[in-house]
């Protein structure tokens, strides 16, 4: 069974751009290393309501949040 990875800092910030470039998630997570359900899981969960924009350090801080508890 595989172990469990968090994104990192970078991964995120990645994400972010490349999302900006108009890349697919699939596109993304071949670059960044993970499956592209990864990246997927990333947007669906750190989207910022309302304005429908992925925003890394928004997301790197809300999982620091959510790794503390």
């Amino acid at each position: 069974m595989k172990q469990y990875k968090q994104l990192t800092q970078e991964q995120r910030y990645f994400i972010y751009v490349l999302k900006q470039e108009k890349y697919s998630n699939r596109q993304i997570a071949k670059m960044i290393k993970v499956h592209h359900s990864t990246v997927s899981r990333e947007l669906k969960r750190n989207i910022v309501s309302g304005f429908k924009v992925y925003r890394h350090g928004t997301a790197q801080r809300l999982a620091l949040e959510r790794r503390k508890v």
